[in-house]
């Protein structure tokens, strides 16, 4: 018999879809072991678009309201189904501060189970949290009695394709540089670095790959570039096989930096949020990354490119920082503690 798992977690134009990439992955591991995953998310058609490709349920929240609102319309989704799950799991945004809204999950669930990419500290009381930012490492939560923190990178979630990596090989000479700024692109860097590209004497080719939640009217402006060596991609399914194609990549600092770096990619990051620019700030300081931050100039982000294009060793020293630290395997990680612990109190 299927063991029942909700998974809260959204996707916007705001935040992008990172949250419910990693939740996806989660959860096709999850289904391997015979539980039934059911989504609650909001009703973003991207996002609803990205769930129904893997075939799991869905419920559709309203778009826009207070935490208030949501908590009530949970409620009464929840009541409605009369569901009872044996795990749910909440992909928490920064600075999530209300534990009334995850307290309605407690009546509904065996185990509450919160992932959260939030660099700063937080204390909440659920079952387990998976904080697994860079910065959580730095916090003691041992005082906690309910809680169990798990923290750090050795927890992010990649696709499981990333826990077997091969080295990759660094040439001298770029061929192929990688574009590529998130599910959304909120700060339309697609289409402010092909502009920035169009005047440059670049040579090598170029892949841009859009996310499913860029907007055609930043697509039908990105068209009217008509940069020569570019190639626009969209909605990529297997992005590991751009990557290990590519001897670098011009990118933002979501998920999709953990993967490249995961596979070695030689990265110049230019941050679209604030807990973006902190992530870039600490894979910066261990020669992993050039950070361009958050206010980078046209004329200092062409410079670096040109630099790091010419610079061999710059780039041997990222990929090589950037494999020993970063090994993909998040996911089982996670897999292994919830699948420990539902054994042990025979879920």
């Amino acid at each position: 018999m299927e063991k029942k798992v909700l998974i809260r977690a959204d996707g916007s134009e705001q935040i992008g879809l990172g949250h419910l990439t990693r939740t996806i992955d989660i959860a096709n591991e999850l289904r391997n072991y015979d539980f039934e995953i059911t989504f609650l998310t909001k009703n973003f058609k991207d996002a609803i678009s990205l769930i129904k490709r893997t075939d799991f349920k869905i419920k559709k929240l309203k778009k826009n309201y207070t935490i208030s609102e949501v908590i009530k319309e949970i409620e009464e989704i929840l009541k409605i189904s009369n569901n009872f799950f044996e795990i749910i799991i909440l992909d928490l945004q920064k600075e999530f501060n209300n534990q009334t809204y995850l307290d309605i999950f407690k009546k509904y669930s065996k185990k509450i189970i919160v992932f959260s990419d939030d660099p700063n500290p937080f204390y909440i009381d659920v079952d387990m949290v998976f904080a697994f930012s860079q910065n959580q490492e730095e916090y003691n939560y041992e005082h906690l009695n309910n809680t169990k923190y798990y923290t750090g990178l050795q927890y992010f979630p990649l696709n499981k394709i990333y826990q077997d990596v091969k080295k990759k090989e660094i040439l001298h000479e770029i061929k192929n540089i990688l574009l590529t700024f998130g599910g959304a692109d909120p700060k339309n860097y697609s289409n402010r670095i092909g502009k920035i590209l169009k005047n440059e004497d670049i040579n090598a080719n170029l892949f841009l790959i859009l996310g499913r939640a860029f907007s055609k009217r930043k697509y039908k402006d990105l068209l009217k570039i008509k940069l020569k060596n570019l190639t626009i991609k969209k909605d990529i399914s297997k992005m590991i096989d751009y990557f290990y194609e590519s001897d670098l990549c011009i990118c933002s600092a979501g998920n999709t930096l953990i993967e490249l770096l995961t596979c070695g990619v030689p990265c110049i990051v230019l941050p679209q949020t604030d807990i973006e620019h902190i992530r870039a700030e600490f894979f910066s300081e261990k020669n992993m990354i050039i950070n361009m931050g958050l206010d980078f100039t046209d004329e200092l982000l062409i410079s670096e490119i040109k630099k790091l294009i010419f610079d061999y060793s710059k780039r041997k020293l990222f990929n090589e920082n950037a494999q020993k630290y970063l090994d993909g395997k998040g996911i089982k990680r996670i897999i292994d503690i919830i699948l420990n612990v539902n054994n042990a109190e025979n879920f």
